[in-house]
Protein backbone atom coordinates (compact mmCIF):
# COMPACT_ATOMS: atom_id res chain seq x y z
CA UNK A 1 0.00 0.00 0.00
CA UNK A 2 1.43 3.36 -1.06
CA UNK A 3 0.51 5.12 2.18
CA UNK A 4 2.35 2.55 4.34
CA UNK A 5 5.76 2.86 2.65
CA UNK A 6 8.65 4.77 4.16
CA UNK A 7 11.70 4.79 1.87
CA UNK A 8 14.98 5.51 3.60
CA UNK A 9 18.44 5.45 2.06
CA UNK A 10 21.85 5.98 3.62
CA UNK A 11 24.93 6.20 1.44
CA UNK A 12 28.32 6.06 3.14
CA UNK A 13 31.25 7.48 1.19
CA UNK A 14 34.80 6.66 2.31
CA UNK A 15 37.17 9.62 1.90
CA UNK A 16 40.15 7.36 1.11
CA UNK A 17 41.09 3.69 0.87
CA UNK A 18 43.82 3.92 3.52
CA UNK A 19 41.33 4.88 6.27
CA UNK A 20 43.52 7.84 7.21
CA UNK A 21 42.08 10.98 8.82
CA UNK A 22 42.36 14.32 6.99
CA UNK A 23 43.13 12.59 3.69
CA UNK A 24 40.55 13.14 0.94
CA UNK A 25 41.04 11.22 -2.29
CA UNK A 26 38.69 13.10 -4.63
CA UNK A 27 39.02 10.48 -7.38
CA UNK A 28 37.92 7.74 -4.96
CA UNK A 29 35.01 9.82 -3.64
CA UNK A 30 33.81 10.56 -7.18
CA UNK A 31 34.11 6.88 -8.10
CA UNK A 32 31.90 5.92 -5.13
CA UNK A 33 29.37 8.64 -5.93
CA UNK A 34 29.11 7.41 -9.51
CA UNK A 35 28.80 3.78 -8.44
CA UNK A 36 26.03 4.66 -5.94
CA UNK A 37 24.10 6.50 -8.66
CA UNK A 38 24.44 9.86 -6.95
CA UNK A 39 25.70 11.68 -10.03
CA UNK A 40 22.61 10.56 -11.94
CA UNK A 41 20.40 11.57 -9.00
CA UNK A 42 21.99 15.01 -8.94
CA UNK A 43 21.47 15.39 -12.70
CA UNK A 44 17.80 14.42 -12.39
CA UNK A 45 17.22 16.77 -9.46
CA UNK A 46 18.82 19.66 -11.35
CA UNK A 47 16.23 19.12 -14.07
CA UNK A 48 13.54 20.01 -11.56
CA UNK A 49 12.34 16.67 -10.27
CA UNK A 50 11.58 16.90 -6.58
CA UNK A 51 13.07 14.77 -3.88
CA UNK A 52 11.05 12.12 -2.09
CA UNK A 53 8.58 13.54 0.35
CA UNK A 54 6.54 12.04 3.18
CA UNK A 55 3.01 11.20 2.03
CA UNK A 56 1.41 13.31 4.77
CA UNK A 57 3.54 16.32 3.84
CA UNK A 58 2.76 15.89 0.13
CA UNK A 59 -0.96 15.60 0.88
CA UNK A 60 -1.01 18.67 3.12
CA UNK A 61 0.79 20.74 0.46
CA UNK A 62 -1.27 19.69 -2.56
CA UNK A 63 -4.71 18.78 -1.21
CA UNK A 64 -5.56 22.48 -1.59
CA UNK A 65 -5.88 21.72 -5.31
CA UNK A 66 -8.91 19.50 -4.60
CA UNK A 67 -12.35 20.90 -4.05
CA UNK A 68 -13.64 20.76 -0.47
CA UNK A 69 -15.73 17.62 -1.09
CA UNK A 70 -12.71 15.68 -2.41
CA UNK A 71 -10.27 16.55 0.39
CA UNK A 72 -11.38 13.67 2.61
CA UNK A 73 -10.82 11.04 -0.10
CA UNK A 74 -7.11 10.58 0.68
CA UNK A 75 -3.77 10.68 -1.06
CA UNK A 76 -4.59 8.05 -3.70
CA UNK A 77 -7.46 10.22 -4.96
CA UNK A 78 -5.22 13.30 -4.89
CA UNK A 79 -2.55 11.59 -7.00
CA UNK A 80 -5.18 10.38 -9.49
CA UNK A 81 -6.60 13.90 -9.85
CA UNK A 82 -3.16 15.48 -10.24
CA UNK A 83 -2.13 12.85 -12.82
CA UNK A 84 -5.20 13.62 -14.93
CA UNK A 85 -4.51 17.37 -14.77
CA UNK A 86 -0.93 16.99 -16.03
Amino acid sequence: DLEKTSPHFIRCIKPNLKKQPDNLDSYEVLRQLRYAGMMETIRIRRQGYAMREEHASFYSRFSILLNSKERDLGIVHLVQVLSKRL
